[in-house]
C-alpha cells in the first residue's frame, strides 16, 4: 500500500514501520473508545477526557525519548504514540477499579462470549468489509489521481 498510494522511496521502510507499530497498537485505541464510552454512559464525561490528557502527556514524554534520545524517527514516533494509548488505557482501568462506578472487573469480563460475539460480528464484518472497500478505492483514486 505505502508504495501503491506513491510514498517516496527514502521514506518507504519508516512509513512501514510506522504503520505496523500503530497498527500493533489498534487494540489499545479500541480497549479506550471502550471503556470511555462506558464511562460516558455512567454519566461521566470528565474522566474520558483525563485518560486521554494522561495520553497525550505520556506521548509527548515518549516522543522526546524515542526521538529525541534514542534517534528512532518514525518507529519512536510510532511507539511513543502506541505506548501512550496502552498507558491510556492502563489509567483508565485503574479509575474503574477505584471508582464507586458499580462497575467490576475480573478475568470472566475479557472472555468472550459466543452469542454476542456472534451478533457483533454479523454487524461488524460486513461494515468492516464496506469501509475496507472505500479505503481502497481511495488508493485507487488517488494513484490514479498521482499519474
Amino acid at each position: 500500500i505505502v508504495v501503491l498510494i506513491g510514498i517516496p522511496t527514502e521514506a518507504v521502510t519508516g512509513t512501514t514501520q510506522y504503520l505496523i507499530i500503530c497498527f500493533i497498537g489498534i487494540p489499545c485505541i479500541t480497549a479506550y473508545n471502550i471503556i470511555s464510552s462506558i464511562f460516558r454512559g455512567l454519566g461521566d464525561s470528565k474522566s474520558p477526557m483525563y485518560f486521554i490528557a494522561v495520553a497525550c502527556a505520556v506521548n509527548i514524554i515518549l516522543d522526546y525519548l524515542f526521538i529525541g534520545f534514542f534517534h528512532l524517527g518514525a518507529s519512536g514516533a510510532a511507539l511513543g504514540t502506541t505506548l501512550s494509548q496502552a498507558c491510556s488505557v492502563l489509567f483508565a482501568l485503574i479509575a474503574i477499579k477505584r471508582k464507586q462506578t458499580g462497575l467490576s472487573l475480573s478475568g470472566d469480563c475479557f472472555r468472550p462470549q459466543k452469542k454476542p460475539l456472534g451478533k457483533i460480528l454479523n454487524i461488524g464484518i460486513p461494515v468492516a468489509l464496506q469501509d475496507g472497500f472505500i479505503q481502497i478505492a481511495f488508493i485507487i483514486i488517488t494513484i490514479i489521481g498521482a499519474d
